[in-house]
């Protein structure tokens, strides 16, 4: 069996990277039925809240790139193949962070939107949420 990457959360909110956690772990049980408990390897890091919070309602986008480079710095460290970001809102500072970062990063909102235009290729039309 090919062995499974190991993926960094650099996470903003913990039940935000709750639910990424939960889902990978999910889709991997789908994957390899759940009686496997095959998953990957994964490491999770957050920063304080009240620090990121702070910096993300002044729009502070420089300080929150060196914040969330310091939590991807911590999982390089640990060894991961690539880094999750489970958040929307820091994504206004994802190119900074793109730049700067030594390890692999998959943008949700990139994710996001590749997934909605396979799925609008799906259907004839999709309702507006």
């Amino acid at each position: 069996m090919n062995k499974l990457k190991h993926i960094g959360v650099a996470s903003i909110t913990v039940p935000g990277a709750l639910l990424c956690i939960d889902s990978i772990v999910e889709e991997s049980y789908h994957h390899f039925g759940k009686a496997s408990k095959i998953h990957p390897h994964i490491t999770f890091t957050q920063p304080p809240l009240n620090e990121i919070e702070n910096l993300l309602a002044e729009k502070d986008w420089d300080q929150v790139a060196q914040c969330l480079l310091a939590s991807i710095e911590i999982l390089y460290k640990a060894g991961v193949d690539f880094v999750l970001i489970p958040s929307n809102a820091p994504h206004y500072a994802i190119k900074q962070v793109q730049d700067k970062s030594r390890c692999h990063l998959e943008c949700c909102v990139k994710a996001g939107s590749n997934q909605a235009g396979r799925d609008a290729r799906q259907v004839q039309s999709a309702p507006m949420i």
